[in-house]
């Protein structure tokens, strides 16, 4: 498992910090052309979780796999992969980057002990990805619950939620209208009924505990239309639907059996000034994936869009004048083919404490091309997604989230699939305000390289009072203490700079120090590798029933336990080979504690330590390195204090020796990268 989960950048006192991206040219040295950063991404990412409930601190452990699109073949763009935990309001609680070997990662997430209660939403990405909108992500949802930390009281809707598919409840239009109910009300209702203004109960009304409901009727203009609730203690509630208009435009889709069925009506229309409209069907990222031309007049228009011609998934069926004005603005959810259930057989129902366990696994022929995203997770009963017929209230809120829940869910029950379709009916209004949003963005010229090599940091080198770049200018990287690693390289033409840091895992301090010898100020600026870029998503609450909250109790009392007798699976499944930094060059090694004490940092080096001088020169001070095996000496060596490099030998020899631990001298060239070591000098303190 390769993963860098902090880094702490330490700058010289002339570097300010700042967050950029980098614009790139449109073609570069990897042979990406314009073409290939627009339309749709050559890639996707998939992620799976061991389960969606979890409490703070606990870790996930994950399976992401990352292929060429609609395909099982590893992806060769990209070798790192972005993770990142937020909320619905964008705040990142937890991000970290990890290393893909042939497009797959396992591995774990710890989620901070700080974290609330709430819903959450995790995400994966490629560097090569953030050259497409976020919609093209994967994303999911996961339950942390913090016993320390309860969920705010945040806005939660006690409103009847009322929506007509294709926007209006046209009179004669056959219509269908989603309703979400609250659970206050859902809770407290014996009968629900379906009811007009002449007091005549049309039919009883089928809410699902999630408090999702649809009515399809034919409405009359003449008349009125109300739920009525009849309660447990008797009370009732009348609330009425919008009233039925006389004008305007209906669009109603439905999947019939390998189409995509369209009907248009507009019941007003003027037939003497007929036009042609346009028919299209975006991806969840809203690229166009197909369009047609539609005649509009007084009764219904049915087209038939052959599901093999649409995208897989969350997408949205839009009606649009020739000014592509949208009349109509449809989510719907495709499917071409519905996958077949995974079966799990066990020779017995009960096991005790690490007993072995061997599984039969009968996997469907139309996923055996799916082997690379298999993963096998034993978790406590509740805490993963089970085939239920209730879409949870996150998926409610956010369609976006349907197809990886469908894909934790391999039941496709008639009441859930009646569910999906109010869900999308619900989201229909929201929709449309994010595709305006999105339309009125202006696409950036900027271009992600993919990441084709290691976990890497890049950024700038500026001139900070006139702001122009400074190329050529020896940069150096020092991962600090125990993984020690040095890393050099020279600012491009803009400035720009790039380090990868090869066999590097976990948190580390990292030192970035650009080699200048003038007095003016220079400005470091560093890349932000994360995108910060989200999709509009909508703020729900879990409910914490006296069920949930048992179940919660059976988990904290484990975590408890597991945090007193630690023991079990390691976290690191693949432990990466330290590697000397100087790939073993022979250094002359100095303890100061075998020597006389002595008083001045001069005298250490003049007097104790092999192959190296210290000479002044109108009072500036530098060191040599003398090589015993060509007789060379070397000027300027490199100078490493606790593996950050010095340049000002003059404050260097201030350090009291009783305050140095050792020395190590290599008296040798090395070749770093396209930077010759001229010697090199290693303080330890």
């Amino acid at each position: 498992m390769k993963r860098i989960t902090n880094i702490t950048l330490v700058f010289a006192g002339i570097c300010l910090l700042s967050l950029v991206y980098n614009p790139l040219q449109s073609q570069n040295s990897q042979g990406f052309q314009d073409s290939d950063f627009v339309g749709e991404p050559l890639e996707e990412v998939r992620l799976q979780t061991d389960r969606e409930l979890y409490l703070a601190g606990e870790s996930i452990w994950f399976s992401s796999f990352c292929s060429i699109k609609n395909e099982s073949t590893p992806s060769p763009i990209s070798q790192i992969l972005y993770i990142e935990i937020f909320n619905s309001t964008h705040k990142v609680f937890l991000r970290e980057k990890f290393k893909l070997n042939g497009g797959k990662i396992a591995g774990h997430l710890v989620i901070p002990e700080e974290t609330p209660t709430g819903y959450y939403f995790i995400r994966a990405y490629t560097m090569y990805l953030r050259n497409f909108p976020p919609e093209n992500y994967y994303i999911s949802s996961l339950t942390v619950i913090n016993p320390e930390i309860p969920q705010s009281g945040g806005h939660v809707n006690r409103e009847i939620m009322m929506i007509t598919e294709g926007g209006n409840l046209i009179n004669d239009i056959p219509s269908q209208v989603a309703l979400k109910i609250p659970n206050e009300i859902v809770q407290k209702t014996t009968a629900a009924f379906f009811a007009n203004s002449k007091g005549e109960q049309l039919n009883q009304l089928k809410i699902y505990p999630n408090g999702l409901c649809i009515i399809t009727f034919t409405p009359n203009d003449s008349l009125r239309y109300f739920l009525k609730f009849i309660f447990h203690n008797g009370d009732s509630l009348l609330t009425p639907l919008p009233e039925p208009q006389k004008k305007g435009m209906s669009v109603q889709t439905e999947i019939s059996g390998l189409d995509l069925s369209v009907k248009t009506y507009w019941p007003e229309f003027d037939q003497k000034n007929t036009s042609t409209y346009k028919l299209k069907v975006l991806t969840k990222a809203y690229h166009q994936k197909y369009e047609t031309k539609v005649m509009i007049n007084q009764n219904m228009t049915e087209t038939m869009i052959p599901l093999a011609k649409l995208p897989q998934g969350l997408s949205y069926v839009v009606v649009a004048n020739q000014n592509d004005s949208i009349l109509c603005f449809n989510p719907v959810y495709l499917e071409k083919e519905i996958p077949d259930a995974i079966r799990v057989r066990l020779p017995q129902n009960t096991f005790s404490t690490r007993e072995k366990i061997e599984l039969d696994i009968d996997l469907p022929q139309s996923l055996s091309n799916d082997l690379e995203m298999m993963s096998v997770s034993v978790v406590k009963k509740g805490t993963a997604i089970t085939m239920g017929n209730l879409l949870p209230e996150d998926v409610i809120e956010n369609p976006c989230l349907l197809e990886s829940y469908l894909v934790k869910n391999g039941g496709r029950t008639p009441d859930l699939m009646d569910q999906i379709t109010i869900a999308l009916i619900l989201h229909s209004p929201n929709a449309l305000n994010t595709y305006r949003k999105r339309l009125d963005q202006q696409d950036s010229d900027r271009i992600y390289l993919p990441e084709i090599r290691d976990v890497s940091i890049s950024g700038f080198l500026l001139d900070k009072k006139t702001g122009e770049p400074l190329k050529d200018v020896q940069m150096f990287a020092s991962v600090l203490f125990e993984d020690f690693q040095l890393h050099t390289t020279k600012t491009m033409d803009d400035g720009g700079f790039v380090f990868t840091l090869n066999h590097l895992t976990g948190k580390h301090n990292l030192y970035l120090f650009p080699d200048i010898h003038d007095s003016g100020e220079h400005e470091l600026l560093i890349h932000n590798d994360f995108s910060t870029q989200f999709r509009d998503l909508n703020e729900c609450y879990p409910v914490i029933d006296s069920v949930f909250l048992g179940l919660l109790e059976e988990i904290y009392i484990n975590q408890q336990i597991s945090a007193n007798f630690p023991g079990g699976v390691s976290a690191d499944l693949h432990e990466v080979q330290r590697l000397s930094p100087w790939f073993g060059v022979e250094m002359i090694s100095i303890k100061l504690a075998d020597y006389i004490d002595l008083t001045s940092f001069r005298e250490v080096i003049n007097e104790i330590v092999p192959s190296v001088r210290l000479r002044a020169n109108n009072d500036q001070y530098r060191f040599t390195v003398f090589d015993d095996n060509s007789q060379i000496t070397y000027e300027n060596p490199l100078v490493l204090l606790d593996h950050i490099p010095v340049t000002d030998i003059n404050e260097l020899v201030k350090i009291h020796p009783a305050l140095i631990e050792k020395i190590e001298v290599m008296n040798q060239p090395y070749i770093l990268g396209n930077y010759t070591i001229w010697g090199l000098i290693l303080i330890s303190v």
